[in-house]
């Protein structure tokens, strides 16, 4: 086994899967070794000398999608004066898997983020006004308005 104990039941609690009756060990094993990250000495996965270092958010956030996908066919429904919310385990499933690849290695390295950033525009009048310095009668290139 390349990953720890510790390290798969690490995982095990961020898609709340308590026990192994959905998801093996073997099965969360094989999800975690598919996000394989260059070490703290930056040596990446396929150079001799790795020391095995995964992205455990990537792959809570592929489980996460697997259990989206064997939600997705649940809907909500009335029956007897009460009503069956089953799409919102779907929807939720849906926002781990956003909270989760947000958290990822893969989403820092592109730079990805799910906030936007507050940004300032400067605007400059084209032409300038009449009444500043840099002011040129000729110096607007525009179209004239077209005879009728």
């Amino acid at each position: 086994m390349t990953v720890s104990a510790s390290t798969i039941a690490r995982v095990r609690l961020m898609v709340n899967e308590r026990t192994d009756a959905t998801y093996s060990d073997a099965a969360i094993e094989e999800r975690i070794v598919e996000n394989p990250l260059p070490d703290a000495s930056g040596i990446a996965p396929e150079v001799t000398g790795w020391v095995p270092t995964y992205d455990l958010y990537l792959a809570a956030a592929n489980i996460w999608n697997e259990k989206a996908a064997a939600l997705a066919d649940r809907f909500d429904f009335s029956a007897d004066g009460a009503s069956f919310d089953l799409s919102k385990a779907y929807e939720n499933a849906l926002k781990m898997v956003t909270h989760y690849t947000a958290q990822s290695n893969e989403a820092k390295k592109r730079n990805l983020t799910l906030t936007r950033k507050a940004t300032s525009h400067k605007l400059i009048a084209a032409p300038p006004p009449r009444e500043s310095p840099g002011y040129y009668p000729n110096a607007w290139i525009g179209n004239e308005a077209e005879p009728d």
